[in-house]
Protein backbone atom coordinates (compact mmCIF):
# COMPACT_ATOMS: atom_id res chain seq x y z
CA UNK A 1 0.00 0.00 0.00
CA UNK A 2 1.06 3.66 -0.20
CA UNK A 3 1.74 6.32 2.46
CA UNK A 4 3.09 9.65 2.55
CA UNK A 5 6.57 10.37 4.10
CA UNK A 6 7.19 13.74 5.62
CA UNK A 7 10.74 14.87 5.53
CA UNK A 8 13.34 17.66 6.07
CA UNK A 9 15.66 18.72 3.71
CA UNK A 10 18.49 20.66 3.33
CA UNK A 11 18.51 23.61 0.36
CA UNK A 12 21.12 25.32 -1.00
CA UNK A 13 21.28 28.98 -2.00
CA UNK A 14 23.98 30.53 -3.70
CA UNK A 15 24.75 34.45 -4.45
CA UNK A 16 27.30 34.72 -7.79
CA UNK A 17 28.26 37.83 -9.28
CA UNK A 18 30.91 39.40 -12.18
CA UNK A 19 34.16 40.51 -10.47
CA UNK A 20 37.16 41.63 -11.92
CA UNK A 21 40.40 40.32 -9.70
CA UNK A 22 40.16 44.13 -8.43
CA UNK A 23 36.88 43.38 -7.01
CA UNK A 24 37.45 39.91 -5.58
CA UNK A 25 40.27 41.52 -3.37
CA UNK A 26 39.03 44.54 -2.06
CA UNK A 27 34.89 43.68 -2.48
CA UNK A 28 34.94 40.25 -1.36
CA UNK A 29 38.19 40.37 0.83
CA UNK A 30 39.59 37.38 -1.03
CA UNK A 31 43.03 36.27 -0.67
CA UNK A 32 45.69 36.03 -3.68
CA UNK A 33 45.46 32.07 -3.68
CA UNK A 34 41.89 31.66 -3.51
CA UNK A 35 41.52 34.33 -6.21
CA UNK A 36 44.12 32.16 -8.18
CA UNK A 37 41.83 29.38 -7.96
CA UNK A 38 38.61 31.41 -8.42
CA UNK A 39 40.35 31.89 -12.15
CA UNK A 40 41.62 29.11 -13.14
CA UNK A 41 38.22 27.55 -12.55
CA UNK A 42 36.53 29.99 -14.49
CA UNK A 43 39.34 29.79 -17.13
CA UNK A 44 39.74 26.41 -17.62
CA UNK A 45 37.92 24.24 -20.81
CA UNK A 46 34.10 23.87 -20.67
CA UNK A 47 33.74 27.39 -18.83
CA UNK A 48 34.02 29.67 -21.01
CA UNK A 49 31.00 31.47 -20.27
CA UNK A 50 32.05 32.51 -16.67
CA UNK A 51 34.65 34.90 -18.06
CA UNK A 52 33.58 38.18 -19.85
CA UNK A 53 35.30 41.35 -20.88
CA UNK A 54 34.85 44.56 -18.89
CA UNK A 55 31.74 47.03 -19.90
CA UNK A 56 34.33 50.05 -19.75
CA UNK A 57 37.76 48.88 -19.88
CA UNK A 58 38.08 46.30 -23.05
CA UNK A 59 41.64 45.24 -21.12
CA UNK A 60 40.24 44.22 -17.97
CA UNK A 61 38.14 40.47 -17.21
CA UNK A 62 35.34 39.78 -15.54
CA UNK A 63 34.54 36.24 -13.54
CA UNK A 64 31.14 35.17 -12.69
CA UNK A 65 32.05 33.74 -9.18
CA UNK A 66 30.45 32.26 -6.34
CA UNK A 67 29.93 35.08 -3.67
CA UNK A 68 27.87 33.40 -0.57
CA UNK A 69 26.04 29.66 -0.08
CA UNK A 70 23.32 29.38 2.63
CA UNK A 71 21.12 26.28 3.58
CA UNK A 72 17.59 26.38 5.05
CA UNK A 73 15.35 23.89 5.82
CA UNK A 74 12.97 22.57 3.51
CA UNK A 75 10.02 20.34 4.40
CA UNK A 76 8.25 18.31 2.34
CA UNK A 77 5.98 15.26 1.47
CA UNK A 78 7.31 12.34 -0.63
CA UNK A 79 4.83 9.85 -1.47
CA UNK A 80 6.66 6.16 -1.44
CA UNK A 81 5.47 2.58 -1.67
CA UNK A 82 5.74 0.07 0.79
CA UNK A 83 6.15 -3.68 0.22
CA UNK A 84 6.33 -6.34 2.58
CA UNK A 85 9.55 -7.98 2.92
CA UNK A 86 9.00 -12.02 2.01
CA UNK A 87 12.31 -13.67 2.48
CA UNK A 88 14.23 -11.97 5.03
CA UNK A 89 11.47 -11.71 7.78
CA UNK A 90 13.00 -8.59 9.00
CA UNK A 91 9.63 -6.49 8.70
CA UNK A 92 8.94 -3.71 6.30
CA UNK A 93 10.92 -1.78 3.80
CA UNK A 94 10.55 1.10 2.28
CA UNK A 95 11.46 1.55 -1.56
CA UNK A 96 10.78 4.41 -3.96
CA UNK A 97 8.35 4.05 -6.76
CA UNK A 98 10.08 4.70 -10.13
CA UNK A 99 9.39 7.17 -12.69
CA UNK A 100 7.11 5.64 -15.53
CA UNK A 101 6.48 8.20 -17.56
CA UNK A 102 8.62 9.70 -21.33
CA UNK A 103 9.67 6.11 -21.77
CA UNK A 104 10.28 6.89 -25.53
CA UNK A 105 13.86 8.43 -24.33
CA UNK A 106 14.65 6.01 -22.30
CA UNK A 107 18.30 4.14 -23.81
CA UNK A 108 18.01 0.45 -25.20
CA UNK A 109 19.95 -1.65 -24.24
CA UNK A 110 19.82 -5.25 -23.45
CA UNK A 111 20.81 -5.88 -19.78
CA UNK A 112 19.27 -2.51 -18.83
CA UNK A 113 15.78 -3.18 -16.90
CA UNK A 114 12.77 -1.39 -16.90
CA UNK A 115 13.48 0.52 -13.67
CA UNK A 116 16.92 1.54 -14.80
CA UNK A 117 15.82 3.53 -17.90
CA UNK A 118 13.63 5.30 -15.91
CA UNK A 119 15.83 6.22 -13.18
CA UNK A 120 18.47 7.40 -16.24
CA UNK A 121 16.08 9.08 -18.43
CA UNK A 122 15.02 11.27 -15.49
CA UNK A 123 18.65 12.22 -15.34
CA UNK A 124 18.91 12.99 -18.60
CA UNK A 125 16.05 15.37 -18.76
CA UNK A 126 17.61 16.75 -15.33
CA UNK A 127 20.89 16.94 -17.21
CA UNK A 128 19.37 18.49 -21.00
CA UNK A 129 17.98 21.19 -18.08
CA UNK A 130 21.12 21.55 -16.62
CA UNK A 131 22.48 22.62 -20.31
CA UNK A 132 19.80 25.01 -21.04
CA UNK A 133 20.36 26.37 -17.60
CA UNK A 134 24.19 27.07 -18.57
CA UNK A 135 23.54 28.18 -22.18
CA UNK A 136 21.77 31.20 -20.73
CA UNK A 137 24.92 33.05 -19.09
CA UNK A 138 27.47 31.85 -21.97
CA UNK A 139 24.56 34.00 -24.08
CA UNK A 140 24.83 36.79 -21.60
CA UNK A 141 29.04 36.62 -21.76
CA UNK A 142 28.29 36.89 -25.82
CA UNK A 143 26.39 39.58 -25.88
CA UNK A 144 28.26 41.72 -23.07
CA UNK A 145 31.43 41.15 -25.20
CA UNK A 146 29.69 42.09 -28.28
CA UNK A 147 28.25 45.28 -26.45
CA UNK A 148 32.29 45.93 -25.72
CA UNK A 149 32.99 45.97 -29.58
CA UNK A 150 30.23 48.03 -30.11
CA UNK A 151 31.24 50.59 -27.56
CA UNK A 152 34.81 50.99 -28.98
CA UNK A 153 33.15 52.54 -31.79
CA UNK A 154 31.34 55.68 -29.97
CA UNK A 155 34.07 58.02 -30.63
CA UNK A 156 33.89 57.55 -33.86
CA UNK A 157 30.68 58.71 -34.50
CA UNK A 158 28.28 61.50 -33.88
CA UNK A 159 26.25 60.34 -31.08
CA UNK A 160 23.37 63.07 -32.35
CA UNK A 161 23.97 61.63 -36.17
CA UNK A 162 21.57 58.78 -37.52
CA UNK A 163 24.19 55.85 -37.24
CA UNK A 164 25.08 57.62 -33.38
CA UNK A 165 21.59 56.69 -32.25
CA UNK A 166 21.43 53.72 -33.93
CA UNK A 167 24.51 52.70 -32.75
CA UNK A 168 23.77 53.71 -29.05
CA UNK A 169 20.04 52.01 -28.58
CA UNK A 170 22.06 49.12 -30.02
CA UNK A 171 24.53 49.09 -26.99
CA UNK A 172 21.35 50.05 -24.80
CA UNK A 173 19.43 46.69 -26.04
CA UNK A 174 22.48 44.49 -25.50
CA UNK A 175 22.51 45.68 -22.11
CA UNK A 176 18.68 45.02 -21.52
CA UNK A 177 19.10 41.31 -22.86
CA UNK A 178 22.85 40.77 -21.04
CA UNK A 179 19.84 41.56 -17.95
CA UNK A 180 17.19 39.61 -18.66
CA UNK A 181 19.80 36.28 -19.66
CA UNK A 182 21.41 36.92 -16.14
CA UNK A 183 17.85 37.19 -14.40
CA UNK A 184 16.82 34.57 -15.87
CA UNK A 185 19.79 32.34 -15.24
CA UNK A 186 19.57 32.92 -11.53
CA UNK A 187 16.10 32.06 -11.40
CA UNK A 188 16.68 28.49 -13.34
CA UNK A 189 20.15 27.93 -11.47
CA UNK A 190 18.02 28.53 -8.12
CA UNK A 191 15.18 25.51 -9.52
CA UNK A 192 18.03 22.97 -10.23
CA UNK A 193 19.12 22.89 -7.16
CA UNK A 194 15.46 22.66 -6.03
CA UNK A 195 14.98 19.32 -8.73
CA UNK A 196 18.51 18.03 -8.48
CA UNK A 197 16.79 14.84 -6.95
CA UNK A 198 16.23 13.89 -10.66
CA UNK A 199 19.81 13.44 -11.22
CA UNK A 200 20.25 10.42 -8.81
CA UNK A 201 15.73 9.09 -9.24
CA UNK A 202 15.10 9.27 -5.78
CA UNK A 203 12.04 10.57 -6.09
CA UNK A 204 8.37 8.98 -6.37
CA UNK A 205 6.82 9.22 -10.19
CA UNK A 206 4.17 11.61 -8.32
CA UNK A 207 6.63 14.09 -7.33
CA UNK A 208 9.04 13.29 -10.49
CA UNK A 209 6.59 14.72 -12.43
CA UNK A 210 5.94 17.62 -10.17
CA UNK A 211 9.77 18.61 -10.45
CA UNK A 212 9.73 18.18 -14.54
CA UNK A 213 6.78 19.98 -14.08
CA UNK A 214 8.38 22.99 -12.59
CA UNK A 215 11.31 22.80 -14.71
CA UNK A 216 8.85 22.83 -17.99
CA UNK A 217 7.14 25.49 -16.71
CA UNK A 218 10.24 27.62 -15.86
CA UNK A 219 11.81 27.31 -19.31
CA UNK A 220 8.49 28.73 -20.93
CA UNK A 221 8.59 31.56 -18.91
CA UNK A 222 12.03 32.34 -19.41
CA UNK A 223 11.83 31.77 -22.86
CA UNK A 224 9.04 34.69 -23.30
CA UNK A 225 11.23 36.54 -21.16
CA UNK A 226 14.51 36.38 -23.66
CA UNK A 227 12.20 36.18 -26.61
CA UNK A 228 13.45 39.66 -28.12
CA UNK A 229 17.04 38.75 -27.46
CA UNK A 230 17.63 37.50 -30.86
CA UNK A 231 16.47 40.44 -32.58
CA UNK A 232 18.38 42.83 -30.54
CA UNK A 233 21.68 40.70 -30.91
CA UNK A 234 20.62 40.49 -34.36
CA UNK A 235 20.51 44.02 -34.97
CA UNK A 236 23.95 45.02 -32.96
CA UNK A 237 25.67 42.25 -35.57
CA UNK A 238 24.32 44.53 -38.52
CA UNK A 239 25.67 47.91 -36.73
CA UNK A 240 29.00 46.59 -36.00
CA UNK A 241 29.35 45.09 -39.60
CA UNK A 242 28.48 48.38 -40.64
CA UNK A 243 30.92 50.24 -39.10
CA UNK A 244 33.55 48.26 -39.58
CA UNK A 245 32.77 48.31 -43.10
CA UNK A 246 33.11 52.29 -43.24
CA UNK A 247 36.45 52.33 -41.31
Amino acid sequence: YRSKQKKTRKQGKTKRGWFTLEGMKETLKWSKNYINSAVKFCEKKGNEHLVKTDRYNKKLKKYYVEIEEMDEDMDEEEEIEREEETEAGNGAIFKHKKRSYAPEMAPETDDESEEEAEVDNSFQEYRQFCKYVNGLITRSTKLSDLAVDLESHTGEVDGGSAVGKRLNKSITGLHDATAVLEREFEICETLKGDTSALANGKVSEEKGKELLGKIDEQIKKTNVACAKITAAEKVAKNVLRSLKADQ
